[in-house]
């Protein structure tokens, strides 16, 4: 299936802003971020979505503090 520019263009930017989100550890905004990108998401996949940018994120931050003890 081939997503149009503004799909993808949509899809980083909101990336992009959940990650700043989660560095300013700003969760309720993040939840709604997420909640307003699809209104065909419940409830429970939006909690999912959390989780998974936080293990996202604690597992590349973990993996950037690796290859800095290596350096």
């Amino acid at each position: 299936m081939k997503r149009d520019k503004q799909w993808i263009m949509t899809c980083v930017l909101t990336g992009a802003r959940a990650y700043q989100l989660y560095c300013l550890n700003k969760k309720p905004e993040l939840f709604e971020l997420l909640s307003n990108l699809t209104s065909e998401l419940d409830k429970d996949s939006v909690f999912y979505l959390v989780r998974r940018i936080e293990h996202i994120f604690e597992k590349g931050t973990k993996e950037a503090s690796d290859d800095k003890r290596r350096v």
